[in-house]
């Protein structure tokens, strides 16, 4: 993926560059940040060349950590060599020394080493758009390319609706008793179902023979125990 901007920052760093590269990315400025844009199984020098040599600017996180780091030396060093604008952006109240003073001494540093440190990712957000814009390299984001949806042809002699048509919701009146007295339609409502005279006169008949029988022999079983007993 096409990227205008190198991160370079030390891993003890990993949040605050992070963090400017979010700021960065919405803002429409691409980003290039180890080890998100490393692919697994690639090899990570050969990796930070390719995308050093595809980047226009870098913004070099400094502090304590990167200015003792071998590897944020040689990024710093190779970024040189191709003539890549840095962008030093100082979280730490730290000078460079060595090697690394050699290769930065000549660029404008943002100092950012007070809180909070989201006042001076805006700051840091225009200079770098301003250093795309003189070179003419910002890469423009190209928004997501739709789907367009599937439109219904009206028929001859139809007219065009512009609201969609009601579907009636239908709710049966009675449901099988053998499996519940009550029933859930399909959006999530229960049904009460109605009753009745002739389904209530049907249960009458039906269950009155039972209830009959059912207390005669129990009368019977309860007189023969008594008379058991009793002797009689």
């Amino acid at each position: 993926m096409a990227h205008d901007v190198f991160i370079s920052h030390s891993s003890k760093d990993k949040t605050v560059a992070d963090t400017v590269c979010a700021v960065l990315e919405e803002n429409g400025i691409r980003c290039w940040v180890a080890p998100r844009d490393i692919r697994p199984g690639a090899d990570w020098g050969e990796s930070i060349i390719n995308a050093l040599r595809e980047s226009h600017v870098m913004v070099l996180i400094f502090s304590g950590y990167a200015n003792e780091s071998p590897q944020i030396k040689r990024e710093v060093n190779r970024a040189v060599d191709r003539g890549i604008p840095i962008i030093p952006f100082r979280i730490e109240n730290v000078l460079p020394t060595g090697s690394m003073e050699y290769s930065i001494s000549t660029a404008h540093w943002l100092d950012a080493f007070t809180f909070p440190l989201e006042q001076y990712l805006d700051t840091l957000s225009n200079v770098v758009r301003e250093m795309l814009d003189m070179t003419g390299t910002l890469s423009e984001r190209k928004p997501a390319a739709q789907i367009p949806k599937a439109q219904a042809h009206p028929k001859q002699g139809d007219t065009e609706r512009t609201e969609p048509i009601p579907i009636p919701r239908i709710v049966p009146r009675m449901v099988p008793r053998l499996v519940s007295r009550e029933s859930i339609d399909s959006d999530g409502y229960r049904v009460i179902p109605h009753r009745n005279f002739g389904e209530s006169l049907i249960r009458v008949v039906c269950f009155t023979p039972l209830v009959l029988l059912s207390t005669f022999f129990v009368f019977v079983c309860l007189r023969a125990i008594y008379l058991a007993f009793t002797g009689r």
